[in-house]
């Protein structure tokens, strides 16, 4: 017997079996991959995703009461940590960095025109990033559709053909947010506050309509707030019904605005669910995978070529930092020279606003703590280590990607069966109304022709 589906938010639990699907993994994967080669080609560095981890895993360490450690991109250093109980307030704190690390701001002393060169440039990377990410919440969300009304998977293939077919769609929503805030809360201010200018009479019209102003104002915080707030049921909307770009506006809003306080329950739910299942992959699988695979490298003598020799990054934080990088195993230089970087080649370990990292060139102010040497086929080695160990950190932030589209996807359809009365087996398969249709003609033909055969 087919499982009974209820539509209660208890389902928001079965995130987990859906998210780990291959296929999405893979496209999510495709998705950071394309995110740091764009920041690097934009901002020469890709550091965003990495900064964002950092405070992403030390907002759970807080939460849970476990140490934070006091360096950001050298994870294996082997020190030992004080205690630190539960801090809920220091984990909230380090959850709003975490969106903020995708919106870093111009370096500090630059000029107006930089400053401006800089936004704008950043206005650009991130429309060029959901370019690419349209058609990664396309696919994940049309398999995720399919997987949670049918219990079935429909492949990569038809998920990225759909995904394609209704680009516009996907792309179209969150543009649309952004241009009617604009148009809303800047545009139409503007060309009012230009009343201010018409000679005499200009101050008093203005002062008469300053209150559509304020309306404006208001209009435009409801279009951005709500936009912003319903984002993540635009993708499943379009995934699930079918439709167009209007009508997963239409949808997002309607059942944000509609259910406002179960919906943000589940979406709180649904991202502790979601912090809990990244920090389990990451900590138990991934590093678990690392770790074991970094030992036996280390027995087999890559891990140093003189046993009382320690790692750099190790050494450092015990003071003994050991300049002389060639002292140091070849399988260490080689990660330490591609893993935090990749594609990018760092020489330095240096450490910078008391944290230790892996950089390409020195600042101001660092303090070099060792200098990676590699000779010709080591930094050939390096760069393809780099790739499958940059890899296995990326499945985990693909892996959430996975788990909060099939998640939203879930929380759409529960919304859908509160509000709509839809059951949530009910989603869009091309071709069956088709079918449905031809199916139908010939029955009617048929029933014809035996009328004028009978008279």
């Amino acid at each position: 017997m087919a499982e009974e589906k209820k539509g209660s938010w208890c389902d928001i639990f079965k995130t987990f079996k859906y998210a780990i699907s291959p296929q999405k993994l893979l496209v999510a994967l495709i998705g950071l991959v394309a995110f740091n080669l764009l920041s690097i080609a934009f901002f020469q560095e890709n550091t965003m995703l990495i900064t964002a981890g950092e405070h992403l895993g030390k907002a759970f360490s807080l939460a849970v009461g476990q140490p934070v450690p006091p360096y950001n991109t050298m994870p294996e250093a082997g020190v030992n940590l004080p205690d630190s109980g539960i801090n809920l307030l220091g984990a909230a704190k380090e959850l709003v960095q975490v969106p903020l690390s995708f919106v870093r701001g111009p370096k500090a002393g630059a000029t107006l025109s930089e400053s401006r060169w800089h936004y704008a440039r950043l206005v650009l990377f991130y429309l060029c990033v959901w370019v690419v990410f349209a058609a990664i919440v396309g696919v994940i969300t049309r398999i995720s559709a399919v997987q949670v009304a049918r219990d079935e998977n429909i492949g990569l293939k038809e998920g990225f053909k759909f995904s394609l077919y209704k680009y516009p769609s996907y792309f179209a929503p969150p543009v649309l947010v952004v241009i009617a805030f604009l148009i809303v809360g800047i545009l139409l201010n503007f060309v009012i506050g230009l009343l201010n200018l018409i000679p005499v009479v200009g101050p008093t019209i203005f002062a008469i309509l300053f209150p559509v102003c304020l309306l404006l104002g208001l209009a435009a915080v409801v279009v951005i707030v709500f936009g912003v707030l319903g984002s993540p049921l635009m993708g499943p909307a379009i995934g699930v019904e079918g439709q167009d770009t209007f009508d997963a506006l239409s949808r997002a809003y309607h059942y944000s605005i509609q259910r406002l306080g179960r919906y943000v329950l589940y979406m709180v739910v649904l991202l502790f669910f979601m912090a809990v299942s990244v920090w389990f992959v990451k900590t138990f699988i991934i590093q678990g995978i690392d770790s074991v695979t970094k030992e036996a490298f280390v027995l087999s003598g890559l891990g140093t070529d003189l046993q009382d020799q320690k790692p750099p990054v190790r050494a450092a934080l015990e003071g003994e930092a050991n300049q002389d990088g060639e002292k140091v195993g070849r399988y260490e230089r080689m990660v330490q020279a591609y893993r935090y970087t990749w594609p990018l080649r760092a020489s330095y370990i240096v450490e910078r606003n008391g944290s230790l990292m892996a950089v390409g060139g020195k600042e101001e102010g660092d303090t070099v703590v060792a200098e990676i040497k590699l000779n010709g086929s080591e930094d050939v080695g390096g760069f393809i280590l780099g790739i499958w160990l940059k890899g296995l950190y990326y499945l985990v932030g693909a892996f959430a990607i996975s788990f909060f589209f099939t998640g939203s996807t879930i929380i759409y359809y529960i919304l859908r069966k509160q509000i709509d009365g839809a059951e949530l087996d009910e989603v869009y398969m091309e071709g069956e109304d088709e079918e449905f249709e031809f199916g139908e003609e010939p029955q009617e033909e048929t029933e014809s022709e035996e009328t004028e055969e009978s008279k």
